[in-house]
């Protein structure tokens, strides 16, 4: 059973998860605080696993919150608001939902909560495992901040170098911050279907839906799945139609 608080300034948002917790026997919920500044206070004294973390409150944001812990439980965001969803997944967040939270996708982030409560603590200092089948579905374990990930191939769109570390672009316009180089990366995905298209950038290339050249310097590529595009330079966007052109 995970332990888990509730840190939300909206009485009726609180009652709402409140309600959502209740329906699942492996969470208990043991407190909850009406403001960040209450939440840092509760979060230290009763260690939970696990916090449903609201956004924007007075006085302190829930990001604000978080650095203010210095070993955070596991973080769910539950806001309204969806421009968030980047930084959420920046700070290693098991999940984000937005409100009204239904009881079905509530349901899955109970599944994800448990799932991560039984990973490693910390990143394994070795590379990334070679990718393996799981269900029928070649999977990626991959090394993130507390502990490690295990990734559907077919659900990373793209990979950006970001720093050290490499941000894996999924499916549902989800993001997942590996602790590794892009280039520690490139040897344990298949290429076709993946192209590095110059030195921070990965595509996915079953996934493009559209490519589209806005001028000299800069062409966007839409991906089946996310509704966000990516911007390639000269040299991306060259390396693209080479093998575009090799594969039509």
């Amino acid at each position: 059973m995970l332990r888990v608080v509730t840190v939300d300034d909206e009485r009726a948002s609180r009652e709402a998860v409140g309600r959502l917790i209740a329906r699942h026997p492996m969470l208990q919920l043991v407190g909850q605080a009406t403001s960040a500044a209450a939440g840092v206070a509760l979060i230290a004294r009763l260690r939970p696993d696990a916090v449903f973390l609201d956004v924007q409150m007075a006085g302190m944001d829930g990001f604000r919150l978080l650095a203010q812990v210095p070993d955070p439980p596991m973080v769910v965001f539950v806001t309204a608001h969806a421009a968030y969803a980047t930084h959420a997944f920046d700070v290693e967040a098991v999940d984000f939902l937005l409100k009204p939270v239904q009881p079905e996708r509530f349901a899955r982030t109970v599944r994800r909560l448990l799932k991560h409560r039984t990973m490693p603590a910390t990143p394994s200092p070795e590379a990334p495992e070679r990718p393996r089948l799981e269900a029928g579905r070649a999977t990626l374990a991959v090394p993130i901040l507390r502990g490690t990930r295990i990734v559907p191939i077919d659900d990373i769109l793209a990979i950006q170098a970001d720093g050290d570390d490499a941000r894996m672009c999924l499916a549902g316009d989800e993001a997942c911050l590996v602790r590794r180089s892009i280039g520690g990366l490139v040897p344990l995905l298949p290429a076709p279907p993946f192209l590095r298209v110059d030195r921070s950038l990965i595509l996915h290339t079953g996934r493009i839906a559209g490519v589209e050249a806005i001028n000299r310097d800069r062409t966007r590529v839409t991906l089946a799945g996310s509704a966000t595009p990516l911007s390639l330079g000269r040299t991306g966007a060259a390396t693209l139609r080479q093998f575009l052109r090799r594969a039509s």
